[in-house]
């Protein structure tokens, strides 16, 4: 991941949104925005759209689909984005904050993010520390500790929004390879994968294999701290349970991430809906703010060389209803 980009190092933003790097932060979307805007020429209608278009520049056919998906709305005469669009002049002073924001949170997430290392290496398995600390602690049990103070979107879908309901934006420049969590879900276990724009549909294609369901119910009761099973000859992996020293240790790291985030003055974004909006686009800088500086060093390693297994995990639920009522992110 690299470090904040200045507008001297970047060219000038496309006009087509397409390009730009797209978030959403919408669980259990029927149909998220990303592809929407990514669709046809669409990412240059709703770009040009920032600044209003005549309401007749649009077909109405066009018009109603992106006003359905909550991405363009009328106001008077006028056609306008609905969703944040955060060019270079916002983005610099959005990052410069997550960076300083880091920068003072580093000295206390250092102990629990080495334990994580080391209680991950004492199994063999120190090529996941990253894809714990990633996507169970800064990614996971950060967004579940703001979402106890209610201080995030709600993303329950009713029937205005009925595709996506949450946070969406674009931004530009993009992050060099941003991670990110995707989540595959089966009765009392979940396969947890950290991903980048790299190595998304690799792990979608993994999770996808035959027997990896049968597998991860046979492991759901039981006591072993790593699973291995021969689906695609997959290799240990880690298996986080509620309350064992990994999960402890990755609630002692976003705990004080959340509170921060609770605390810090939450930057003006043009269009965010209030300060839950504001607060999801600057948590996602500062976690990959947070996971470059604690890649300094090799603090927490990331696997020499890419495979699926060094960048998934298992989680263990206690109750099926509760991990259903988790705030989890999804791109």
């Amino acid at each position: 991941m690299d470090r904040t980009q200045s507008t001297t190092e970047t060219p000038e933003p496309p006009d087509d949104l397409a390009l730009w790097e797209l978030h959403a932060w919408c669980l259990g979307a029927v149909q998220p925005p990303g592809p929407v805007v990514r669709r046809g020429d669409n990412g240059r209608l709703i770009h040009a759209a920032r600044n209003g278009l005549d309401r007749h520049a649009i077909d109405e056919t066009r018009m109603a689909e992106l006003e359905h998906m909550h991405l363009l709305e009328r106001s008077g005469d006028e056609i306008r984005t609905t969703f944040p669009i955060i060019g270079p002049q916002a983005a610099a002073p959005l990052r410069r904050h997550a960076r300083i924001l880091a920068e003072k949170l580093l000295a206390r997430l250092t102990d629990p993010a080495t334990r994580i290392r080391d209680h991950l290496t004492s199994q063999g398995l120190t090529g996941h520390t990253f894809a714990v600390v990633f996507g169970h602690a800064l990614d996971g049990l950060m967004w579940s500790s703001l979402a106890g103070h209610c201080a995030i979107p709600d993303t329950r879908l009713t029937s205005d929004p009925p595709f996506w309901n949450g946070t969406f934006w674009a931004i530009w420049p993009p992050r060099e390879n941003p991670a990110g969590v995707n989540e595959a879900r089966f009765p009392g276990t979940t396969l947890v994968m950290v991903w980048t724009t790299r190595t998304e549909e690799r792990l979608k294609s993994f999770a996808r294999q035959p027997g990896l369901e049968a597998a991860f119910r046979s492991i759901a009761a039981g006591s072993a701290p790593t699973f291995s099973h021969g689906v695609d000859n997959l290799p240990r992996i880690p298996v986080i349970r509620p309350g064992d020293p990994l999960d402890l240790q990755s609630q002692a790291l976003a705990r004080p991430v959340a509170d921060a985030l609770l605390s810090t003055p939450l930057p003006a974004i043009e269009r965010a809906r209030g300060p839950h909006d504001a607060r999801i686009i600057l948590g996602h800088e500062l976690i990959w703010e947070l996971a470059d500086l604690l890649q300094v060093g090799s603090l927490i390693p990331r696997s020499a060389s890419w495979t699926p297994a060094s960048n998934i995990f298992l989680r263990t639920e206690s109750d099926w209803t509760q991990l259903r009522e988790r705030y989890i992110i999804g791109t």
